[in-house]
């Protein structure tokens, strides 16, 4: 939620056109919600407007590794190339994100713009007043920088990439780097294998080169005629009206907005219309399948998705199409708890398309499997049976094989609290009080008033020095059950260990872990007792009559905070 919140205060400075605002609140959003691919989006959008197309890129590159299949990412990550004027790379961007989304209209403008502003850029690098300025769009100029041993380390110095980058698709960015020396032998290495060698060779006059020419003005681009606006698509009607071509896009397009809008029969009516248009537009039918899913009819859900990827082989469709297949595979078989062969296709998916997404519904599919054998396995009639064997077994004194029956009653009956407190009594017996306690806790967890599993609890702690914890317990069970014996004995032996004046560093530093201890350190009333107890022992006696003032010093004594020979005097009779 507050993702949630910080990602709308991003969408509103945007909006207003407050890019940095929108930035500061994007980022927040990001450090609260890591994974989510919209976030870097919105960013990535927010950079491009602030005219910072490096962070941009950035920010598009991680939203399209977070989600392959989500077309905008694209359109994010070709914008932040073109305001870097590196039109071949967004262009080839634009043109991977129409693969996956071949309707959508801001990779199809932002293609268009692409293409444009290459287009100019070509006539102005041959043209104008600077004609060595064009030598430098090229489409091998990286393989000849990378044969030459001068200039090939350059390439792992960004401010040399971006000379070159700015040089390829900028003509007029000659003069800038006038004074560079790369420079110069960059435009060496162009010469000569534009057959033009000896114009600037190292043996050749000692003479420096004549300066570049001025920059020539970039040509202006032509203004092109306001295209007609489209068609606004509502109705099946409104396709038929468009050219036959762009029909199957336009019917998928309908149906995504039945889709959304919960219209599933007319959403199968518009799938199938773009199917017929175009038998190889699969994703009519991996959309389709998720309208059946919803419906509930599984099986031509399945139907569909198996013909994605039969069909997908048949035609050579990109590796992210046949794994979306596999994919609605596996959410189909998800929802009908066929766990395993959810899996399965699941991880044919990853086989063609790696994505988180599919990774985290394999986890989902792993740990929803595992509680359904669990859920299966339940049966509190073996569990008592087991139970059994395991109260005999303790009395044979047979603790390890009696872990074993519990152990088992357990999986067969997780709800019964009495289960973990006998597992508990030959945990104690064999001296691990580290399980004794986890399985204490898991029976009060289940009834928090099993005076069993409470002194049971406290013993365990008392092997692992934990003296003011296990004090605390004998007591809660005294509490619970007044007359118990094994809490009576307990809560003495605890005592007896407390004022024995041996000194023990872990009982110590268990002690002070210990929220209550720490809470009787902090009062004011016990710290000058502390200190009567050695400047006025008289004073200290009177103080310890009282009940409260005792309690707390005793607590203190038996956590080895206070070293005493004996009990504390109030308890001299």
């Amino acid at each position: 939620q507050m993702a949630d919140a910080a990602k709308a205060q991003g969408n509103a400075a945007f909006q207003a056109g407050n890019y940095p605002d929108a930035i500061k609140h994007f980022s927040e959003a990001i450090s609260l919600d890591a994974s989510n691919h919209v976030l870097y989006s919105n960013r990535s959008a927010a950079y491009a407007a602030a005219k910072d197309y490096d962070n941009a890129l950035s920010d598009a590159d991680k939203c399209v590794s977070l989600n392959s299949q989500w077309a905008k990412g694209y359109a994010r990550k070709g914008a932040a190339l073109h305001g870097l004027r590196r039109y071949d790379e967004a262009r080839q961007t634009y043109e991977a994100g129409l693969a996956i989304d071949s309707s959508n209209a801001m990779l199809k403008k932002g293609l268009d713009e692409v293409l444009a502003a290459e287009g100019s850029s070509m006539g102005g690098g041959m043209g104008g007043a600077n004609p060595l300025a064009g030598m430098f769009n090229r489409p091998d100029l990286e393989q000849l920088i990378m044969k030459n041993p001068a200039l090939a380390p350059q390439m792992a110095d960004p401010s040399f990439v971006s000379m070159v980058n700015d040089l390829k698709t900028n003509p007029s960015a000659l003069s800038k780097y006038g004074q560079d020396p790369r420079m110069m032998q960059l435009l060496q290495v162009v010469l000569e294998a534009s057959g033009l060698g000896g114009a600037f060779s190292a043996g050749g006059a000692d003479s420096e080169p004549p300066a570049p020419a001025p920059a020539a003005a970039e040509p202006k681009k032509p203004k092109e005629p306001a295209k007609p606006a489209k068609p606004v698509i509502k109705t099946v009607n409104d396709v038929e009206q468009l050219p036959e071509e762009e029909r199957s896009a336009a019917y998928k397009d309908l149906g995504n907005s039945f889709y959304r809008s919960r219209k599933f029969e007319q959403a199968i009516d518009a799938y199938n219309k773009a199917y017929e248009a175009d038998s190889s537009n699969l994703p009519c039918l991996t959309n389709r399948a998720s309208v059946y899913l919803e419906m509930g009819k599984f099986a031509e859900a399945e139907a569909d998705c198996l013909e994605v990827v039969k069909k997908g082989r048949e035609i050579k469709a990109g590796f992210a199409v046949i794994a979306r297949g596999y994919e609605r595979l596996g959410n189909i078989y998800l929802k009908q708890e066929r766990f395993n062969d959810a899996i399965e296709q699941y991880e044919k998916a990853q086989m063609e398309n790696r994505t988180e997404t599919v990774e985290e519904r394999i986890r989902t599919a792993k740990r929803e499997l595992k509680k359904k054998a669990d859920k299966e396995y339940i049966n509190p009639e073996i569990a008592a049976q087991e139970k059994d064997k395991g109260n005999a077994l303790v009395k044979e004194q047979n603790y390890p094989e009696a872990i074993k029956c519990y152990s088992e009653a357990i999986r067969r009956n997780p709800d019964d609290h009495t289960l973990y407190s006998n597992r508990a009594l030959c945990y104690l017996k064999l001296m691990t009080p580290v399980e004794a306690l986890k399985d204490c806790d898991k029976a009060l967890k289940i009834k928090p008033d099993f005076v069993r599993a409470v002194v049971r609890r406290g013993n365990a702690l008392v092997l692992l020095k934990d003296l003011t914890r296990a004090m605390d317990d004998f007591e809660l069970a005294l509490e619970l059950d007044k007359e118990n014996a094994e809490a009576k004995q307990g809560l003495a032996r605890v005592r007896q260990i407390g004022f024995s004046g041996q000194k023990d560093p872990t009982v110590q530093e268990n002690a002070m872990k210990d929220p209550n201890v720490k809470m009787i350190l902090q009062d004011p009333v016990v710290n000058n007792v502390l200190k009567d107890m050695e400047a006025n022992p008289m004073k200290a006696q009177q103080a310890m009559q009282d009940k409260d003032i005792y309690a707390k010093l005793e607590r203190l004594i038996i956590g080895g905070i206070v070293q005493v020979g004996g009990p504390p005097p109030a308890q001299q009779q």
